[in-house]
């Protein structure tokens, strides 16, 4: 006759239970680890932090996140690193714009506009442009182009509305400060 062992329900629920939840650690460390070496291959050295830790903010963040969001604040994170106030990531529109203007399909009228305040002025003047040929001058209110209102806009989106094809025309309003002369 054989003698079967019986073990009570109890000591059975508590060794499945250990099993599973140390299975599911084994498991989450394996991936982790996988994910991580996956991720990294190919990247150098300098950059295996960065993207050792977008893969913790991804995977461990509170809150779900953005991966262009995370990778456009690390772009901007090393840029700022370099301490050159010229050196800027442009996405999308940005981008979009810059590649028009260099391409030379597009074309504007010599002039750079700046920003002071609320208002946009004629900062500088290239020579021998349309700018200069038509009189503008450095602080020149920008007022309006085409006789649309651009006085409240951004520079960027009043640049954008003055450039055009090469060879179209553009009309721009401004408002000129009164000179103050001297008499003698």
């Amino acid at each position: 006759m054989s003698k079967h062992l019986q073990v009570p329900v109890w000591v059975m629920a508590i060794g499945m239970s250990v099993t599973l939840i140390g299975g599911g650690v084994v498991g989450y460390m394996t991936h982790d680890a996988a994910t991580a070496r996956q991720t990294t291959t190919g990247v150098p050295s300098e950059l295996k932090q960065v993207v050792s830790t977008y893969d913790t903010i991804r995977s461990n963040y509170y809150q779900k996140t953005s991966d262009k969001k995370l990778a456009a604040g690390a772009i901007n994170g090393m840029l700022e690193s370099l301490g050159d106030p010229y050196s800027v990531y442009l996405a999308n529109t940005d981008k979009s714009s810059l590649d028009s203007t260099i391409s030379a399909s597009f074309g504007g009228i010599g002039a750079t506009i700046e920003q002071t305040g609320k208002t946009l002025h004629i900062q500088s003047i290239l020579p021998d442009t349309p700018a200069k040929h038509a009189g503008l001058r450095v602080g020149d209110q920008l007022i309006a182009v085409n006789g649309k209102d651009v006085a409240s806009m951004t520079v960027d989106k009043a640049v954008a509305k003055i450039r055009g094809k090469i060879g179209t025309q553009v009309k721009v309003t401004v408002k000129r400060q009164a000179l103050a002369i001297p008499t003698r």
